[in-house]
């Protein structure tokens, strides 16, 4: 599988019931740049992409339920393939905001996935 093949199916299993595209998945999710060599490192090690989401505020979310409100945010997921192991950062503080959350402080959230 292609690196942003599965970056899109990962996301779209972990947002899906929590947040929804406002059409079609392939439209909520967008990719910063070309995911080519320019993402690669350490001799193939790692890859890195940048990604963007677009759609609805659905379900629970930090204990706060769905509110219909769009929501928009980015992340970026790294793939080592050494390990197989996934990272994914997003900054969810803007989330929150759009949801109607007062925020004090950067609820930043490291995740690794398949680990």
């Amino acid at each position: 599988m292609e690196i942003h093949e599965f970056i899109f199916v990962d996301l779209r299993d972990q947002l899906a019931g929590t947040f929804e595209p406002l059409s079609s998945w392939e439209e909520a999710i967008t990719f910063a740049g070309d995911l080519g060599e320019g993402f690669q490192s350490d001799g193939g090690r790692f890859a890195v992409a940048s990604w963007e989401f677009q759609g609805i505020h659905v379900g629970p979310f930090m204990e706060i339920g769905g509110t219909g409100e769009p929501v928009s945010f980015c992340g970026i997921t790294v793939l080592d393939n050494e390990t197989e192991r996934c990272y994914r950062s997003v900054d969810w503080t803007p989330v929150l905001a759009q949801i109607g959350v007062a925020v004090h402080g950067r609820p930043l959230h490291a995740e690794i996935i398949n680990g």
